[in-house]
Parts: structure tokens; sequence; C-alpha cells
């Protein structure tokens, strides 16, 4: 017949905290202006942009959209890209018909503080 369980042991010291991980992405926010914020004229070329820069946050992406004013425009997306230095995420457009009417558009971007 087996005797009595003897009392348990002590803990053991405490493990070393581990490295440190390493940083990365926080604080995201989606700034929208929506499709009449900028006008295209017939002919006309117009840039824009959203600045996350103002807000402390740099460009994870971005996109556009078009919303025309009646009838036909011809839009053409000239470039939809951030800056260089990741703080302003730009939109240009071309009104490619000197006839049609005018076009309005829109910007989003996802800004956020990257570390």
């Amino acid at each position: 017949m087996p005797g009595t369980p003897g009392t348990n042991g002590t803990n053991g010291t405490n493990g070393k905290d581990g490295a440190p991980g390493t940083n990365g992405v926080s604080g995201y926010v989606v700034v929208n202006l929506p499709n009449n914020s900028f006008s295209v004229p017939v002919g006309g070329d117009v840039s824009a942009f959203v600045d996350c820069g103002a807000l402390g946050k740099k460009v994870l992406g971005g996109g556009y959209s078009i919303a025309q004013t009646s009838g036909s425009a011809a839009a053409v997306v000239v470039h939809s890209l951030p800056s260089a230095n990741g703080l302003l995420f730009n939109v240009r457009m071309r009104h490619n018909n000197s006839t049609a009417n005018s076009f309005s558009f829109g910007i989003n971007a996802v800004c956020a503080t990257v570390q």
C-alpha cells in the first residue's frame, strides 16, 4: 500500500522578460472627402489631396470616386497615389472632352500611425 503524498515543493524563480516586440500600426482612420468635394470643368485638370500628416499619421492607402453632374463626362485619372514622404494621398483628374458635362470627384484615404 502506498504511503501518504509528500508536501508540494516551492515554486521556481520567474524567468527573464522577453525581448520587446516590433512596432506596428495604430490610430487607424479613414478620411472621406465626398464626391462633390472637387469639381472638374470641361477641358479642366484638377489635383486634390488628403493630408494624413496633419493628423500626425501616414497614408496606408486610398482611392477616389467620381460623380457626374448630368449627361456624359470624360473623366481621366491622371494619378492616384501617396506622396513620396507618405503624408499625403494625391488624386489628379482630367476632363478629356471639350463638349461633355463637367464632373466632380471625392477622395478617401486610410491614415494611421506607423512606428
